[in-house]
């Protein structure tokens, strides 16, 4: 009798737990679904004006536009040739174009893209966590962590390509998790594209096709040899995007592989070293209480990152092979799982950085931009580790360490809340992109006639809104030009000054060539400055701008 009421208690307390956990895990997919609709809502509100962008963006948005008109993903150049897209690949522009079918025109393309891929991230990012992880409570956390952060609230009201690159790596974990758990083919190969589609939206997702590569032969199951065999089954078909574009700018556009060329041994360690130290300095940034950390010299960051990436690691085995005695079972959680997905990425975005900056002609810049999918990909990654530590270690009484993550993650939380907060109240009141776009210089530049060669200040706002290619106007006036007192155009050994003089080039100034002129040459040249535009012929000053002539 006794016995079976043990029985009973157990079952009813077995129950109860069940239930909870039942509820529990609604509560956290509806968290999940609360926080993808507020962080859509935080982009439609800080692109109430418009997005905002930059020289890529005008090259994607460019692009996309005349894709539509049939003539190619690319542009044209001042000197009336066109080219094709290559320094950033095409997907992005492409999707613009696909979203613009839909009535908006290509930068409110660019704003609602962005509100729905924003709250696909959070979504599966939480999802992740809510379906596959033994803590799915972290799915919140998780999801805060990214929406918080100021580079990612910067690059989500941009018409920039960040966006959809880190949407299809979250969405490229998840189907290669639905592979390890189900084993059904179509997955792997849908994961396959959604990592060739990202290595097409951003040259660096040929880190995510390497790092699925590795994982696929981790994780899939089975003999080696099956292993090896499922591992290039992906690798093949993420590759077959990129390598399609590759072959086609370099066969049928301009003789390159992304727009760069390769250099050679000599000089590697000297272009390595300010890689090294512009990432030690931004991962560093992303650490909360800056007021205090801010001073720390260069080699005690780079022992604390160091030191923290081998505890994670060294914690990471010791769960790991204590979880697979615990159950039996050497096959992988779905915490590791997500901690080796997006661990092998980190590692291979960073070498894929260095490789790129040793060897390449145009080495990336590495700040908060270009580290965006790393930031995302370690908050995942260290998330999971998270899981797997306390699935391992942290039961019955001490479960309650189980919030030291949460704990860590405010202090991350009230670093970077305030910021991103200012960050939104500012660009909520900026048109971004479209404050040129009815501009009177626009209006006048539009009204040149056709075929007049244009020299610019500012070329990509030209491009975006008059339509009109310009040569931009540099700064590298030779000394015999600087010792004379010739007005600008008045040079014969500049081919820019050539076609300003012969061929009747309109110079347009944004108001910002004696600013740039000063900061190249110095403040004693401001009597130069004043030589450089007398003697031209004004012919339209407006608010924003002043075009020029050269007198004939």
């Amino acid at each position: 009798m006794k016995y079976g009421r043990t029985n009973l208690q157990n079952a009813l307390a077995a129950g109860l737990k069940s239930l909870l956990r039942r509820r529990l895990l609604i509560l956290y997919g509806i968290l999940i679904g609360l926080l993808s609709l507020f962080g859509s809502w935080i982009i439609f509100y800080g692109t109430a004006l418009g997005p905002w962008g930059g020289a890529d963006s005008v090259e994607y948005l460019v692009s996309a536009r005349n894709m539509l008109r049939g003539i190619g993903i690319g542009y044209y150049s001042a000197n009336g040739i066109f080219y094709w897209i290559s320094l950033h690949p095409p997907f992005y522009s492409i999707v613009l174009g696909a979203v613009s079918l839909l009535g908006p025109d290509l930068i409110d393309a660019a704003r609602w893209l962005n509100i729905v891929l924003f709250a696909l991230i959070l979504g599966l990012t939480g999802t992740l966590f809510w379906r596959y992880s033994s803590s799915p409570a972290l799915a919140v956390l998780a999801g805060l962590l990214i929406m918080a952060f100021p580079e990612m609230l910067n690059m989500s009201t941009a018409a920039m390509s960040e966006p959809l690159f880190i949407f299809l790596c979250i969405l490229h974990a998840v189907l290669l998790i639905l592979y390890f758990r189900s084993g059904r083919r179509r997955f792997l190969l849908l994961a396959g594209l959604a990592a060739g589609l990202a290595a097409v939206a951003r040259y660096i997702g040929i880190a995510l096709i390497a790092a699925g590569a590795v994982s696929v032969f981790l994780f899939c199951g089975g003999k080696w040899f099956g292993r090896i065999k499922q591992a290039f089954l992906y690798f093949g078909l993420a590759g077959l995007p990129l390598a399609a574009w590759f072959g086609w700018s370099y066969f049928e556009a301009n003789h390159s592989v992304a727009g760069r060329t390769s250099l050679g041994l000599s000089g590697m360690l000297g272009r390595l070293q300010p890689f090294r130290l512009a990432m030690v300095s931004t991962l560093w940034g992303w650490m909360p209480l800056q007021d205090k950390l801010a001073h720390f010299p260069y080699r005690e960051q780079l022992a604390f990152l160091v030191l923290v990436l081998l505890v994670v690691l060294i914690l990471t085995i010791l769960a790991y092979r204590r979880s697979a005695r615990k159950t039996g079972s050497q096959e992988a959680h779905g915490d590791l799982y997500i901690l080796g997905i997006f661990g092998l990425f980190s590692l291979a975005y960073i070498g894929f950085l260095a490789f790129t900056t040793a060897f390449t002609s145009l080495a990336p810049d590495i700040d908060d931009r270009m580290l965006l999918p790393l930031y995302v990909s370690n908050v995942i990654a260290v998330l999971a580790a998270c899981s797997l530590w306390g699935q391992s270690w942290l039961a019955g009484r001490r479960g309650w360490l189980k919030i030291i993550p949460w704990l860590v993650a405010a202090l991350f939380l009230v670093q970077y809340t305030p910021e991103s907060a200012a960050f939104l109240s500012s660009q909520h009141v900026d048109p971004g992109l479209r404050a040129w776009e009815n501009s009177a210089i626009v209006q006048a530049v539009e009204g040149l006639p056709k075929g007049t060669p244009i020299i610019s200040t500012r070329p990509n706002i030209l491009l975006q809104w008059a339509d009109r290619p310009a040569y931009p106007l540099i700064m590298n006036f030779s000394s015999a030009f600087l010792s004379q007192s010739g007005p600008y155009g008045s040079d014969p050994q500049d081919p820019l000054q050539v076609i300003f003089r012969q061929d009747g080039a309109a110079l347009v100034d944004f108001n910002d060539l004696s600013p740039q002129f000063i900061q190249k040459y110095g403040k004693d040249s401001a009597a130069r400055l004043d030589l450089l535009i007398k003697g031209l012929v004004l012919y339209r000053q407006k608010p924003e701008a002043t075009i020029y002539f050269y007198p004939k």
